[in-house]
């Protein structure tokens, strides 16, 4: 079914929904329209901190610069969401997390609440690392599992939105829309308080009565069918917990780093530029499994029988895998080493020519 949408450009802090109706203005996301899915994404719980000391607390804990999420209008930085990193003590991604900053009102003062997403099976020992770390820092950290649900917005083919933020923030029902930091190709991020997919669709209508926004309700698989296909991880599944380094998971070209922190090992990776293993979207072809089939990590392997990369996940024929991409993509005889499963892989389209232009330098050497 053909379906369009319409962005609508960005209001903070608006207090009620008559006065969102009123002070709406849209514009088209693209130049040509698509179907979008909404996923409520059941595998992810939010973490929330509070107290003056949050963003400062959180600072020297992510692989992200949080002032990013500065409320000052007028600062350099001003977004709701950012991508990051939580690592262990020798530079290892624990958790991948998305990061919002949602503005309340309290005594005619605007306070700032730190939401994190992040996969389901990693929200208690994160919850206790957080607790470990506050020392006497003046934060407040909890889970707000049954008050909050993230949803994920997204095409089905990705393009560059080139739009612009959209935040939804009001007391009746709190929201944040905005575009997936990570990149404009992956549509958006979604945080709310409504718990209903149908009645978040028709919320977002009532907001917009005169666009023709339609958008279909789809199960959590979907999105990851689509992450894979982009060669997009997220959570304990794609990235198990302390074995890969934010660069294997392209946090460097996902927004994910900025103000580094991390072992002596990262760090010199991430100031040299000298990268050999990124996660990559591979197909399963040959021999066919079934949509509900999972196979186990194993190595992948080249006509050679040398191992080039590490197997992650997969659903149905579309998976992920780290792999060396400096000398994989000539080989079109990769496989399983374990299943004996024939894959391919591809340099996603959404890479900067940097990547390319690193891998070329890379195969030369």
């Amino acid at each position: 079914m053909s379906q369009k949408m319409l962005m609508l450009k960005p209001f903070i802090n608006y207090s009620s929904i008559s006065i969102m109706r009123q002070c709406f203005h849209h514009r088209h996301l693209s130049s040509h329209h698509q179907s979008y899915y909404i996923a409520n994404l059941k595998s992810k719980s939010l973490l929330t901190i509070t107290g003056k000391d949050s963003a400062d607390f959180l600072q020297g804990l992510i692989t992200n610069d949080i002032r990013q999420l500065s409320c000052d209008n007028h600062s350099k930085y001003n977004s709701s969401c950012i991508y990051s990193f939580f690592l262990n003590n020798t530079g290892r991604i624990i958790a991948d997390l998305f990061v919002y900053r949602f503005m309340t009102k309290q005594n005619n003062e605007n306070n700032a609440i730190i939401f994190l997403e992040v996969d389901h099976q990693l929200s208690s020992i994160l919850t206790k690392l957080l607790k470990r770390y506050k020392i006497k820092s003046k934060v407040s950290i909890r889970n707000t599992e049954s008050d909050w649900q993230c949803y994920a917005i997204f095409p089905c083919v990705a393009e560059n939105h080139s739009s612009e933020i959209v935040r939804l923030n009001d007391e009746d029902s709190k929201t944040i829309l905005i575009n997936d930091p990570r990149n404009n190709h992956f549509g958006y991020k979604m945080i709310s308080t409504i718990q209903s997919i149908d009645e978040l669709i028709c919320r977002l209508n009532e907001m917009n009565p005169s666009s023709e926004w339609k958008i279909s309700k789809v199960d959590e698989d979907r999105y990851r069918s689509f992450r894979y296909q982009y060669g997009i991880g997220e959570g304990i599944l794609d990235f198990p917990a302390e074995s890969s380094l934010p660069f294997d998971a392209n946090g460097d070209i996902l927004n994910g780093i900025s103000c580094y922190i991390g072992q002596e090992l990262t760090a010199r990776t991430y100031h040299t530029g000298v990268i050999r293993k990124r996660v990559m979207p591979i197909k399963i072809i040959d021999p066919p499994i079934e949509s509900d089939q999972m196979l186990q990590m194993q190595n992948i392997i080249d006509t050679q029988g040398k191992t080039v990369g590490r197997f992650r996940s997969n659903y149905g024929n579309q998976g992920l895998a780290i792999l060396k991409f400096d000398s994989i993509l000539s080989d079109s005889k990769l496989k399983l080493s374990s299943t004996g499963h024939r894959i391919q892989t591809w340099r996603p389209f959404w890479w900067p020519e940097s990547i390319i232009e690193q891998q070329m330098k890379l195969s030369s050497s």
